[in-house]
C-alpha cells in the first residue's frame, strides 16, 4: 500500500514537471500532428486549365473551373464566418477582462 502511494506521488510529481507534455497540451491541444490547411488542399485541386485562355477550354474543363470556383467561394465564406465568430468571441473576452479590471480597481 505504501509502495503504491509512493508510486502515485512520483507520477504526480513527474506530471507536474513534464514541461514538454504541458507545452504540447497548451499549444497543440495534445496532438502532435498539425492541422491540415484547407487552403492548401483547395489549391491542390486547382484545375490546370486555369493557366490557359478561357477560349481554349472544353466543356469538361469549364465544368471543372466552375466547380473549383464554387469550392473557393464556399471556402471564403466559411473563413469569413470563422473570422466573425472569433472577433465576436474576442470582443466578449475584452469586455469580461474590462469588467474584471474595473472590479479590481474598485476594490483598491
Amino acid at each position: 500500500h505504501i509502495r503504491h502511494c509512493m508510486q502515485e506521488a512520483r507520477a504526480a510529481a513527474a506530471a507536474r514537471d513534464d514541461t514538454a507534455g504541458r507545452a504540447l497540451l497548451d499549444m497543440m491541444g495534445g496532438v502532435l500532428e498539425a492541422k491540415k490547411d484547407p487552403a492548401a488542399s483547395l489549391l491542390a485541386e486547382r484545375p490546370a486549365c486555369l493557366d490557359q485562355p478561357q477560349e481554349t477550354w472544353n466543356d469538361e474543363q469549364a465544368k471543372a473551373v466552375k466547380e473549383f470556383e464554387r469550392k473557393v467561394k464556399a471556402f471564403q465564406e466559411e473563413r469569413e464566418q470563422a473570422r466573425r465568430t472569433l472577433e465576436a468571441e474576442a470582443k466578449k473576452l475584452r469586455a469580461e477582462i474590462q469588467a474584471i479590471v474595473e472590479g479590481v480597481d474598485q476594490r483598491l
